[in-house]
């Protein structure tokens, strides 16, 4: 039976906030609606896992992504692992963050992804000369990451315009990282509503390998 989280917390004495353990979140997917967990611990605005002693740092990356991308800060997130303290990938879920972990942020905006998508759809006999890379990461484009509401303009390169800004922006922003040195990349998403659901699509297929 799945219980109404957020009539629990309405009715309760709130502690400081915590992110759960990978155990104790691994009942949590059995026990409350994924939708819950999602606005309570993976799209809130909390300060992330991995930033929570390091506060200006992460409103200086907030700040200075939404600057160069001209976009407002309320439309970033960080997601992933160093959202909650370990992996949500279905394959690697639990993996604690590291120092070898990478930083995963979402860009919630609808003009910079219909941009990206038109010039997807526009691409014609372009993509013939793509180099043989990005022309697999546009079909995955086409046949998945779009479904989902979302674009990695890094993979996608000179397919689309977003990447002039976007590789130097988060390619440059491991000067400030040195806990994180897998690196930082950016998911762009259309809405806020696609975000969810993917982050639910996530959480479905989490609970599936804990059956």
């Amino acid at each position: 039976m799945q219980v109404e989280f957020s009539f629990l917390w309405a009715y309760m004495d709130k502690p400081p906030f915590e992110y759960p353990s990978k155990e104790v979140f691994a009942e949590l997917l059995k026990t409350v609606q994924h939708s819950e967990l999602v606005a309570r611990y993976l799209l809130t605005k909390e300060m992330p896992f991995v930033f929570k002693e390091k506060k200006k740092g992460y409103e200086f990356l907030i700040g200075h992504i939404a600057k160069s991308l001209e976009i407002k800060a309320d439309a970033i997130t960080l997601i992933g692992s160093g959202r909650i303290g370990f992996s949500l990938d279905p394959f690697k879920f639990g993996v604690p963050f590291s120092k070898r972990s990478d930083l995963d942020f979402a860009i919630v905006d609808s003009d910079l992804f219909d941009t990206a998508w038109l010039e997807l759809v526009g691409l014609g006999s372009r993509f013939a000369r793509l180099e043989t890379d990005v022309q697999r990461w546009v079909k995955e484009h086409r046949t998945n990451n779009v479904y989902w509401g979302y674009m990695e303009p890094e993979n996608l390169r000179n397919a689309v315009s977003a990447y002039r800004v976007w590789f130097p922006l988060f390619a440059g922003l491991v000067q400030y990282t040195s806990f994180a040195e897998g690196g930082i990349s950016g998911r762009l998403y259309r809405t806020w509503e696609h975000t969810r659901s993917h982050q639910l699509y996530s959480l479905a297929s989490i609970r599936r390998t804990l059956s």
